[in-house]
């Protein structure tokens, strides 16, 4: 046998073996990354746009309010039932109110300028135990702008005259 050939036969059996141990290191990971049982994961609907936790601001004038709804969904983007009523909160009350609706709905009702967090609090497990879930976001709340003008005329009364 020629050293070209075993060299030859040495690389093909390395490069199987480098195969080999990809695959299996691939597959050991993508195990490590599938639980045995879905987790939850949750969106915050406000009004008509969705926030992440933690990803944006829903900003809010004096005049409006706007509708909150919590989303459990699993791992997998399906939709994931609560055990229970979501709690809803609010860090500041002077900037913002809470007004529930139902098990998973809340109206949050501008009160004055500021920031505040809001939170909802829910058990995501089905059955006796109890597994808390905890979101919050961030609300701003801004003074109305003018968004139209109006005349008010006084009572009618006399000129004064000058000496």
């Amino acid at each position: 046998m020629t050293a070209t050939a075993f060299a030859s036969g040495f690389i093909v059996c390395a490069l199987m073996f480098a195969a080999a141990f990809a695959i299996f290191f691939f597959l050991w990971l993508r195990s490590e990354d599938s639980p045995t049982e879905p987790l939850a994961f949750f969106r915050v609907v406000l009004g008509p746009k969705s926030y992440i936790e933690g990803v944006e601001k829903m900003r809010l004038t004096t005049e409006q309010r706007t509708l909150l709804t919590v989303v459990a969904l699993t791992a997998a983007g399906n939709p994931a039932a609560i055990d229970g009523d979501v709690s809803f909160s609010t860090s500041d009350e002077s900037v913002a109110r809470i007004d529930v609706i139902d098990a998973t709905n809340a109206y949050v009702t501008a009160v004055g300028p500021g920031a505040a967090q809001i939170f909802a609090t829910f058990d995501a497990d089905l059955g006796e135990g109890v597994r808390t879930i905890e979101l919050s976001g961030a609300i701003e709340v801004v003074p109305a702008e003018a968004e139209r003008g109006e005349l008010v005329f006084g009572e009618p009364e006399l000129i004064p005259q000058t000496p």
